[in-house]
């Protein structure tokens, strides 16, 4: 059973009521222009017992709009599909504000950050950040590739280690036997 928020003893619930919300946003992000395009939304929220839901749809399908204007600095993104469900709840009416801006952007940045494959850090993003971060992404996954020019000297000498091993086991007897074996 709800409690009301005592605040002598800072115990109970503080909020009249609770709504809950979760956002998946799928991005896929143009190799040639950099540019990130949203495929779908999808929008689930528990806001309780509705009233009208129609009119609480418009004013998800609003407040996602609203967002979509200020993930991408100077530029407005557009989504083709958005699919908002309300969770069916005998709970008391909850607030259906704040519950866009507390998820899309999340789910706009993760998103974004998996198709980068490294963290983006910071909403609005600019179209120069992502491609500095793709950059960076590029030249680190270069400098992994690329054997380092002067070992340090621990690293020579293990190196000259298994390299007279390699060299020990060709010119081990049972390699001579195998010579022989095949003449």
């Amino acid at each position: 059973a709800r409690t009301e928020w005592d605040g002598e003893n800072f115990c109970g619930n503080p909020f009249t009521t609770l709504s809950f919300a979760a956002a998946v946003v799928e991005v896929e992000l143009d190799a040639y222009s950099y540019n990130e395009k949203i495929k779908g939304i999808w929008f689930a929220a528990d806001c309780g017992d509705m009233f009208d839901e129609k009119s609480a749809e418009k004013t998800i399908r609003l407040e996602i709009q609203q967002e979509l204007t200020r993930l991408v600095e100077g530029r407005n993104i557009q989504c083709d599909s958005c699919d908002i469900t309300f969770i069916k709840s005998r709970n008391k009416p909850g607030q259906l504000s704040g519950l866009v801006h507390n998820t899309v952007p999340a789910a706009f940045a993760s998103a974004l950050s998996v198709a980068l494959a490294t963290q983006l850090t910071k909403l609005p993003c600019t179209e120069d950040e992502i491609f500095s971060l793709i950059r960076k992404r590029e030249k680190a996954g270069a400098d992994e590739k690329q054997p380092d020019a002067a070992p340090p000297a621990e690293k020579r000498e293990s190196a000259a280690d298994t390299n007279s091993a390699v060299r020990i086991q060709k010119d081990s007897p049972a390699q001579e036997g195998l010579k022989e074996d095949s003449k």
